[in-house]
């Protein structure tokens, strides 16, 4: 159960522009849209890193040396790609790391569509097994996802653990098909 947390954390200046738009709570922003209550309070560039930092539930540093930068990342975590090898170039997160974008490019048949759908189970899995305990919306525009490649992951990842992972990325899986 997640607890609404308060706009309080913010600077003063902002968290005075936020009330005076009515917002009280991170949830108001994230109901409302963040890029709408940027757009609408004409946030400076500070202000738009601050506000992004409440919303995804960082810590709001002023001023950060890259070695403190270093050391507070070092204790977050991502999603494992099922590869120690691609896991090994994101070492500081333990695979991808999850709350922001990270893009893949290549030639055609060069894996990314697979990878992006191992992603999308992995982020089910629970954390002890590389996942974050969590969901995944998998946004395709061109026409690559094959959902019964996503079903056969899915089916494999849930018999390899079979005590660790709900059937929810079967039953997932299940409804693409």
């Amino acid at each position: 159960m997640s607890t609404t947390r308060s706009i309080a954390e913010a600077p003063p200046e902002l968290q005075q522009k936020l009330e005076n738009a009515g917002y009280e709570t991170i949830d108001d922003i994230k109901e409302a849209g963040v890029l709408q209550v940027i757009q609408e309070l004409q946030l400076s560039s500070s202000e738009v890193t601050v506000m992004l930092s409440l919303v995804q539930g960082g810590q709001i540093h002023s001023s950060q040396s890259a070695k403190d930068r270093l050391v507070a990342d070092s204790s977050k975590t991502g999603i494992s790609c099922t590869s120690r090898a691609l896991n090994n170039l994101f070492a500081s997160y333990k695979g991808i790391p999850y709350g922001c974008i990270t893009e893949f490019c290549g030639e055609a048949g060069s894996g990314k569509t697979q990878l992006s759908m191992q992603l999308a189970v992995n982020a089910l899995l629970p954390s002890e097994l590389g996942g974050c305990n969590g969901e995944c919306i998998y946004i395709d525009t061109e026409g690559g996802l094959v959902p019964k490649r996503l079903r056969t992951i899915a089916t494999a990842m849930q018999n390899q653990y079979p005590d660790q992972v709900e059937s929810g990325c079967l039953i997932i899986a299940n409804s693409l098909l």
